[in-house]
């Protein structure tokens, strides 16, 4: 597998209104390109944290079995619309992973959940909560992958969708997510995802004043 991998930023669906302000999603095409990587038909992809239904939508076009926890009730509601296993849905909290009656996950694909460490609210609780620490983000991403690898095939694979955080100044978010990560799964490498745009800015295709971000792999 290559290290460095080109997409095209391109959104193949609409959100509704209400939620059109907050469309983080990244393309489908990310999610495709490793599920068919990682798994075989019929294999459970599984994401912890939130933010629409790509995943989803990906992992059932190539007949895997998507799993899937959505904090916010509204976005859950919505995104049982999108899909054909609605059932596999949970809203609630990434937090109680091991509380909820889940299959075990022959692969996980995911992007959690941002926080700059200047900032207060809490990013699993959808940001309607302020929290304090960023150090406590930190803590509780180990915590949730802790908690996954218990419930993992053994020797499967994990994937992690994220980037920096450029404002005020950097948050190093893709490198403090993958050293709290590492202790819990083995990290095997980074894949760095060039993002094409033909509709945003050069100086920002992707999020935070960047056109790229990175794929972490883990194996379990």
């Amino acid at each position: 597998m290559r290290t460095v991998l080109n997409f095209d930023m391109i959104k193949e669906t609409q959100l509704p209104a209400e939620f059109i302000n907050d469309d983080v999603r990244f393309p489908k095409s990310l999610p495709l390109y490793f599920i068919e990587q990682f798994t075989l038909p019929w294999e459970v992809v599984f994401d912890p944290f939130w933010w629409y239904w790509t995943t989803l939508i990906a992992a059932e076009e190539l007949w895997r079995v998507p799993y899937w926890i959505e904090f916010d009730p509204k976005r859950a509601s919505y995104i049982q619309t999108q899909i054909t296993n609605k059932s596999n849905i949970i809203n609630w909290d990434s937090l109680k992973l091991t509380t909820y009656n889940l299959p075990k996950f022959d692969f996980v694909f995911t992007s959690p959940p941002y926080m700059a460490s200047n900032h207060l609210e809490n990013p699993f609780t959808s940001y309607s909560t302020i929290w304090e620490w960023y150090v406590w983000y930190l803590r509780d991403i180990e915590s949730i992958f802790s908690e996954l690898k218990k419930n993992m095939n053994y020797n499967k694979y994990v994937v992690v969708e994220i980037a920096n955080i450029k404002n005020d100044f950097v948050t190093t978010l893709a490198w403090d997510v993958c050293k709290v990560i590492s202790n819990v799964l083995t990290f095997e490498k980074e894949i760095i995802i060039n993002w094409n745009s033909s509709v945003l800015s050069d100086n920002w295709v992707y999020w935070f004043w960047y056109d790229h971000s990175y794929c972490l792999v883990f194996k379990s």
